[in-house]
């Protein structure tokens, strides 16, 4: 039956074209569209849809629908005798393909795949009639595809990641699933990854896997009895550094065992690689670190090595910090420098048995972070070379009142000093002798008191300050006082009426005044001309504040709070000003060293000389200037190098270094700018 209809429609066929072309030419002056004769036998079977033109203001037009994906057989119409109902397509369609049957009067539109929308395409009838053919898809949903292609091999110690492709229409949001994984292996539901570190135990071949997708409507893709390979490659060399310390002081040796290993069974070779202030040996499975004897707290990347017989290496860096320490062995530069330029402070301990070392470290290393705490001082921060000084206490904390010596402490401190219940007293005498010992040059010594209480000392203009450890804010108060010569800010009547203070004399503290006159005052520079100068409670800006030293009258104080009358209250310009100035005088102008030493230098014609200066800050604190013979020259790359080779005769040669941080206001001259000339003589 089949081949007779084929046979029927194939002779009718040639029939009917030869007579639309012909019908065709005679409508219409508009060139007929000739589409495809259908020649699937399958089609033929498909109902035929028939759907009445809407005739409206002049226009015919029919409106057929069909789903996404989905085909479509449809009946032209037919104006008069059905003998006569040859048409001629005068457009076709955009987003899909119309072929004809063989007798003419019945199309099939097949849209384009995944198409859905609206499409239209153009006939007309033997009697002239033009009809516009409205077909309206209707989107489907399409199942997801999931892509068959992806990696089914992974390498052993080698991390694995792959994102699933999955294609889908409409954009859904989709999920992923599976089962039968090996341990390894993990797929995420929402993103679609698979990923895993298989291990050498893992080596081999799983099968039986299952990967799955579904869309946000249930439709859903798998791919079933996958399988994954993992092979075997070589291992580096694994390395435990649990032991390695991570500081080490000068001239220590340390050993400690890296336990090297090694999954594939490999032997494993061990080396340390060497610099210039740690440096390292191999003893079987454990490492010998040696520190050098350095000058400078130093930051060191120690580099360990471990090689197995196939070549594989791990390297593993261990950041480590060596620490300067003094001849005797007790002390310990913790920051800055051991020795040379820089303010030496140098912290003991009072009141710590000889299992609370480790808390006399930590209490110096908190007195630091608040050191560094104060905005005003912090940028000038590496003047300060820091030091701590161990000594043992028989007993823990200190004596509650001065004359009962109750704690056997080293220092002897003691509260209520003077009968001042926060004033903290201790034995001067030991804490300078020891600190002398292990650093003559130190410039400043603080007290650490192993005692919650609050309370703390300091002389103005001395060297020495005494804190609880627990309170290390009053350690930075009690240096304004022996390092920048500050006066405390705070009214307190009774310790003038208890200690019997003198009468205020004039210019003894840097922010203490009993002038009136804001031009006249020691921190003139920072009161602004032209406006009024602040003095009320609150009131922000540097002024005239009445009430300092103690006294609530006659004595006047720069700003309306600062670290000199609230212990948690920054220094403020006036102070932090004084503090740095009083930096750069300790260290000779701010710089570490300059060479050539000698002021005059003697050379010969065609010879060079190369002027070195080290300061103590960066370029952002500090400016490095040369002239020569009074003309300012610009060193090539480092600034703070100036290569020269002159002409014969005599030259001068100015080194000019300055503070151009801010903090300083005060008038030139001061010590925040060094400046250093020599003389030359070229033959």
């Amino acid at each position: 039956m089949i081949i007779q209809a084929i046979l029927k429609y194939s002779l009718k066929s040639a029939v009917a074209l030869l007579l639309l072309i012909a019908l065709s030419a005679c409508g219409s002056d508009e060139s007929p569209i000739l589409p495809n004769v259908v020649s699937d036998p399958t089609i033929l079977d498909e109902p035929v849809i028939t759907v009445e033109p809407i005739i409206a203001e002049g226009r015919v037009e029919q409106t057929f629908s069909l789903l996404e994906d989905s085909r479509l057989r449809g009946r032209f119409h037919q104006s008069g005798d059905s003998s006569e109902g040859l048409v001629a397509i005068r457009s076709l369609p955009v987003h899909g393909v119309v072929t004809l049957e063989v007798d003419g009067m019945v199309f099939v539109y097949q849209p384009d795949a995944d198409y859905s929308g609206t499409d239209t395409f153009r006939y007309q009838t033997f009697d002239g009639i033009d009809v516009t053919v409205n077909l309206q898809v209707e989107p489907v949903n399409d199942a997801p595809v999931l892509s068959r292609e992806f990696p089914r091999v992974a390498a052993q110690g080698r991390l694995f990641q792959h994102q699933l492709s999955v294609m889908d229409v409409e954009g859904d949001t989709l999920r992923f699933a599976g089962r039968g994984f090996p341990d390894w292996l993990t797929l995420d539901a929402t993103t679609g990854q698979l990923s895993g570190l298989p291990t050498q135990s893992d080596v081999g071949v799983f099968t039986g896997i299952t990967l799955s997708v579904v869309d946000s409507g249930g439709l859903f893709d798998e791919l079933t009895d996958v399988q994954f390979e993992v092979i075997d490659t070589n291992d580096v060399p694994t390395l435990n550094l649990l032991q390695i310390p991570r500081e080490l002081q000068a001239r220590e040796t340390v050993t400690a065992r890296v336990f090297p290993d090694d999954a594939d069974g490999d032997d494993v070779e061990l080396e340390v690689e060497g610099n210039a202030f740690v440096s390292g040996y191999v003893v079987g499975s454990s490492v010998t670190l040696v520190a050098s004897d350095v000058n400078e707290v130093t930051q060191v990347n120690l580099v360990i090595k471990a090689t197995d017989r196939q070549g594989g290496v791990a390297r593993e860096i261990v950041p480590l910090t060596v620490y300067p320490v003094t001849a005797s062995g007790r002390g310990i530069t913790l920051s800055g420098i051991k020795e040379g330029r820089a303010v030496h402070v140098v912290v003991l301990g009072d009141g710590y048995a000889d299992d609370q070392q480790n808390l006399f470290r930590s209490h110096v290393e908190q007195t630091i972070e608040h050191l560094r705490s104060d905005a005003g001082i912090v940028r000038h921060f590496d003047a300060l070379s820091i030091h701590m000084i161990s000594t043992v206490s028989a007993q823990s904390g200190a004596d509650d009142n001065d004359g009962d010596d109750i704690r056997d402490t080293y220092y002897d401190s003691t509260y209520n000093c003077g009968s001042i219940q926060r004033l903290i007293c201790a034995n001067t005498l030991t804490m300078l002798e020891t600190a002398i010992g292990d650093y003559p040059d130190f410039d400043q010594v603080i007290l650490l008191v192993n005692d919650l209480r609050y309370g703390g000392s300091g002389n103005s203009g001395g060297s020495t300050a005494i804190t609880s450890a627990y309170s290390p804010e009053i350690a930075l108060h009690e240096m304004g006082h022996s390092l920048a010569n500050l006066a405390d800010e705070y009214v307190d009547n009774l310790i003038v009426e208890t200690i019997g203070f003198p009468a205020f004399r004039e210019g003894s503290h840097p922010n203490v005044t009993s002038l009136t006159d804001p031009t006249l005052v020691p921190w003139a520079h920072w009161i602004d001309a032209g406006k009024a100068v602040p003095h009320a409670i609150g009131e922000p800006g540097v002024g005239l504040f009445e009430g300092g030293l103690y006294r609530s009258k006659g004595v006047y104080r720069p700003t309306f709070d600062s670290r000199m009358r609230s212990f948690d209250a920054p220094f403020g310009p006036v102070n932090s000003e004084r503090w740095v100035l009083r930096l750069y005088e300790e260290t000779d102008g701010g710089i570490r060293g300059f060479s050539p030493a000698t002021e005059i230098v003697r050379m010969i014609v065609g010879e060079s000389e190369e002027f070195i200066v080290s300061p103590i800050f960066g370029s952002d604190i500090q400016s490095v200037d040369w002239s020569v013979d009074g003309r300012t020259v610009l060193a090539k790359d480092d600034p703070n190098r100036l290569t020269l080779m002159p002409e014969a005769g005599r030259h001068s040669v100015t080194l000019t270094v300055q503070d151009i941080s801010g903090v300083i206001r005060k008038p030139l001259p001061h010590q925040g700018k060094f400046t250093w000339t020599w003389t030359l003589e070229v033959q």
